[in-house]
């Protein structure tokens, strides 16, 4: 789309319009002064469909065992007909205590093809990871 763009129309200090060619869509791009301002080809345009997607990364809880606590689950809502994620989470305890399990990367996949731009809002929210203290029993001798 880039190589058919044919004007650039100034409509606010906040709002780009850029006309591609006459059968072509209508991309608006929102940007500040300070902003770099995408190429019309990285926007949603006039006409595609506008995709919220939220992926969450699981939380999980266990008791202390020496070992290190990682959980690559999640839940997903929004996800259209048709598309599969590929999702990267990241979060790992061994000691007691909680650290977040966090969506480091979502990547949305149609018919082979990397469609992720075309989910306008992608929302990550982190899980958490717990280790509990293990229990610990302690007896002592008794003189008798």
């Amino acid at each position: 789309m880039a190589d058919t763009l044919k004007s650039f129309d100034y409509e606010s200090p906040d709002l780009y319009s850029f006309s591609a060619a006459e059968e072509g869509p209508v991309c608006n791009i929102d940007c500040t002064q300070d902003d770099v301002c995408p190429s019309p080809a990285d926007q949603i345009c006039a006409g595609d469909e506008i995709n919220e997607l939220t992926v969450t990364a699981d939380s999980g809880t266990r008791s202390y065992n020496g070992e290190a606590l990682t959980l690559s689950t999640y839940t997903y809502e929004g996800l259209k007909e048709g598309d599969t994620l590929t999702v990267t989470i990241s979060g790992e305890i061994t000691d007691a205590g909680s650290v977040e399990n966090t969506v480091t990367n979502v990547v949305v996949m149609r018919n082979g093809e990397d469609v992720t731009k075309k989910y306008y809002h992608v929302y990550f929210v982190s899980g958490t990871l717990t280790v509990d203290p293990r229990q610990v029993t302690l007896t002592s001798a008794s003189d008798t």
